[in-house]
């Protein structure tokens, strides 16, 4: 999360102003991807991504600090 809170701060100061559908679509893809993330990185969540989606919207409730867009309320 370290990596990406910069350009996702950047992303929710312009779009935010001036296109917040776009952010919308862009957090969707965003989260999409962490599950997918996810799926790769722990065995556990291989087989069905609705449990790593269910994994991640914990993550979220409980270290909403992780990512900018977890803040606003847009979790997977």
């Amino acid at each position: 999360s370290r990596m990406f809170n910069a350009k996702i701060r950047g992303w929710v100061n312009y779009y935010g102003r001036y296109y917040p559908t776009a952010l919308r679509r862009a957090f969707r893809a965003l989260n999409r991807r962490l599950v997918r993330w996810t799926r790769g990185k722990y065995k556990r969540f291989r087989a069905e991504s609705r449990q790593a989606t269910r994994w991640l919207r914990h993550l979220a409730r409980e270290h909403s600090g992780l990512f900018p867009h977890w803040q606003m309320g847009h979790v997977p």
